[in-house]
């Protein structure tokens, strides 16, 4: 995983635990979530839950 610093709002909304959606050229490509909630995903995947890259996107509006 890389890391790099980032600073704004939406860091910090993510960091009190609002995902933030992230968009290249209009088009949803990423979400930032807060520490808390990518471990919490890291320890259900571990639970033998579906991996994040086994789930599929809900058709969610823009």
């Amino acid at each position: 995983m890389a890391f790099w610093p980032v600073e704004g709002s939406q860091v910090d909304a993510a960091a009190r635990g609002e995902a933030q959606k992230v968009t290249r050229l209009g088009k949803w490509v990423s979400v930032v979530l807060s520490a808390e909630d990518y471990q919490r995903l890291q320890h259900l995947e571990v639970a033998n839950a579906p991996s994040l890259n086994e789930l599929q996107p809900p058709d969610l509006p823009s």
